[in-house]
């Protein structure tokens, strides 16, 4: 967690065409106010704007400010500037020039492919949906460092949305942040599920040609072949015919060709 550290934040509604920008100081920091006055969002908006999605980020009032967001990181010592407007991201380095676009979180092409490469945060987990590895997104790396005033209070490790995408998220990220399981655990998860995968679908491949050759046989041996040479013996005469015939106009036209 030493290695990323916030140094401001834009938030920006097209809407109401307005916008805040709130600057972080090196060390601690601590929001002072009145209840309602927007600690809590600040702090939601920081996650949100690298793809830790906190819960309430999508109620109906703050759907209408269509608010976008811009933070500038610092990460492992580079600053970076990174721009989020729904689930499409932009990545520019300390002089604005874009590194990466990307669009969704933990999907192919996400968020995730530059946090959680930053952060040295490799994880894939197995998905509730289909029981097929998932990449783990920045909210799984945050879970120990945040607990959200609307749902962490009331359950342990639940202070991001989405996290029930995963079966048993709650011990796997446990024995990753204890060090119970490294990094090469999971590694070496990962390959095992993909042997099994393949093995899966060889499997399937040879049932598949089983059950071709079971049928071919089954109806080969259902078909009766006559090879009794008097039953064509008509087309035997015939073929042996015409072999005679093309032979003598072979042997005319080579008697042709010596005689001149």
């Amino acid at each position: 967690m030493t290695g990323l550290v916030f140094k401001r934040l834009w938030i920006v509604s097209k809407l109401e065409k307005a916008a805040r920008m709130v600057s972080f100081q090196p060390g601690t920091n601590i929001l002072t106010g009145e209840n309602d006055v927007g600690k809590s969002t600040l702090i939601k908006s920081l996650y949100h704007s690298i793809g830790a999605d906190a819960p309430q980020m999508n109620n109906t009032r703050w759907k209408r400010a269509k608010a976008f967001y811009c933070s500038e990181i610092s990460l492992n010592g580079a600053t970076y500037f990174i721009v989020r407007d729904g689930k499409h991201f932009g990545v520019f380095d300390a002089q604005k020039d874009m590194l990466s676009k990307h669009s969704g979180i933990s999907t192919e092409g996400g968020i995730a492919d530059f946090i959680c490469d930053q952060l040295d945060f490799n994880i894939e987990l197995e998905k509730s949906a289909d029981g097929k590895l998932g990449r783990a997104g920045p909210a799984f790396y945050f879970l120990p460092f945040y607990v959200d005033q609307d749902a962490g209070w009331t359950k342990s490790w639940d202070s991001f949305s989405g996290l029930q995408q995963f079966t048993s998220f709650r011990k796997n990220m446990i024995e990753y942040h204890l060090g119970i399981r490294p990094q090469s655990y999971y590694d070496a998860k990962k390959k095992e599920m993909e042997f099994v995968e393949a093995k899966s679908s060889l499997q399937g491949e040879r049932n598949v040609l089983s059950t071709a050759l079971a049928t071919f046989q089954k109806r080969s041996s259902q078909i009766q072949v006559s090879l009794d040479p008097e039953a064509f013996k008509e087309e035997l005469d015939q073929l042996v015919d015409a072999y005679n015939l093309q032979r003598a106009r072979q042997q005319d036209a080579l008697s042709r060709v010596r005689t001149h």
